[in-house]
């Protein structure tokens, strides 16, 4: 599987040996925004891999992807390995990778739990996918774009690991200015390891970036009730209440872009995620 981390010179090293294209090693930054990332989502392992909102938008995800028997697929920023281990009745093989290696153990323990037998997790980092170019057939990602401080950089490295004729799929929320904006002070408030929630016109541009066809668009949207969700958040010192009072300043004019409303006497909002997807042009 994966060898013990080791830091050297800023860098963690992690050997990948078991799979594909693996075997050599992967350097793993450690600035200062992945220490935050590690720090939050070493916390937030458990508490997110058993946050009421996996199974919604699957299905949008996995029809975009066009997933089949065939496929190796690549589940990048995989967190507790719950998109890999949904598509891997679906696929010949998933591999997942994520930076965060208490989410590596907690997605290597969910594929155990639910008899998944197909399937690879690693640590390693979006910007510096551990993989040969072309190494799959369908690379997606989930949830992960507004974390990363370089998303061009993430989806240029999808783009090189996907071999042509493949799919790559990312779907995150996506928040048009300027809501956004607000939207983004807010939640780093909740989770400081959020960076910017990417406008649709933002995501639109930074495939464009890259040669492809079959380009597809659709979203849906994460219900999700504010108090169950702080409960399984490490906020800022003093972040709760002033994440209270900005959800429900919001109510009235929906000045954070996610339909912030009161349902008996609670409140409630509704994150957009954009799913987008194309093929890798030969």
């Amino acid at each position: 599987m994966v060898s013990p981390t080791v830091v050297l010179s800023g860098f963690s090293r992690t050997v990948l040996t078991n799979a594909s294209g693996f075997g050599q090693t992967a350097a793993m930054p450690t600035s200062a925004h992945d220490r935050t990332v590690l720090e939050q989502f070493t916390k937030q392992a458990v508490p997110f891999a058993t946050a009421p909102i996996h199974q919604t938008g699957l299905d949008l995800i996995f029809s975009s992807a066009r997933l089949t028997k065939a496929d190796r697929a690549l589940d990048v920023a995989c967190g507790p390995g719950i998109l890999g281990c949904a598509a891997a009745p679906y696929v010949r093989h998933v591999t997942g990778v994520d930076m965060t290696p208490r989410m590596i153990e907690e997605a290597t323990a969910t594929a155990n739990r639910i008899e998944v037998n197909n399937a690879s997790w690693l640590v390693g980092t979006a910007t510096r996918l551990p993989f040969r170019e072309a190494s799959f057939s369908i690379v997606l990602t989930r949830y992960s774009f507004h974390h990363f401080d370089n998303p061009a950089a993430a989806l240029a490295e999808m783009f090189r690991v996907c071999r042509s004729g493949g799919r790559v799929v990312v779907a995150d929320l996506s928040i048009p200015a300027p809501q956004g904006l607000c939207f983004d002070s807010v939640e780093r408030w909740r989770d400081p390891s959020h960076v910017h929630a990417l406008s649709p016109d933002e995501l639109r541009r930074l495939f464009a970036l890259h040669p492809m066809d079959d380009f597809e668009e659709d979203e849906f949207g994460l219900d999700l009730e504010l108090e169950p969700q702080l409960a399984r958040s490490f906020p800022v010192e003093g972040g709760d209440d002033k994440i209270r009072r900005a959800y429900a300043d919001s109510v009235a004019d929906d000045t954070l872009g996610i339909r912030t409303r009161v349902v008996n006497g609670s409140i409630w909002s509704t994150w957009p995620v954009r799913v987008m997807a194309a093929t890798k042009r030969s």
